[in-house]
């Protein structure tokens, strides 16, 4: 059954992205960066649900790039993601399966 995921502040979750960019490659690693840099301050419910926003936002963002939200950056594999899309990403309607 789809259980809707709660919002998290715009701030929150773009401190969590920086926190898994900065940090080692891979999603566990990426996990481990926010729950490090945010532990002290957001409850666990918020931490889970950054985590699944941000899933949703890489999926999303998986493959062309999404007209004036992202942008690839000298054919690398990483993408630049327009901080408006993240601010979206933080409370738009979202649920996970």
């Amino acid at each position: 059954m789809a259980k809707s995921v709660r919002k998290v502040s715009a701030d929150l979750l773009i401190r969590a992205t920086s926190a898994a960019a900065d940090g080692p490659r891979g999603l566990e690693n990426a996990t481990i960066s926010i729950i490090k840099a945010l532990s002290k301050e957001a409850s666990s419910d918020d931490l889970l649900a950054i985590t699944y926003r941000l899933q949703a936002l890489a999926k999303l963002t998986q493959g062309d790039d999404i007209s004036g939200l992202t942008m690839n950056l000298h054919g690398r594999e990483d993408k630049l993601i327009n901080e408006a899309a993240l601010k979206a990403a933080a409370t738009c309607p979202s649920v996970s399966s």
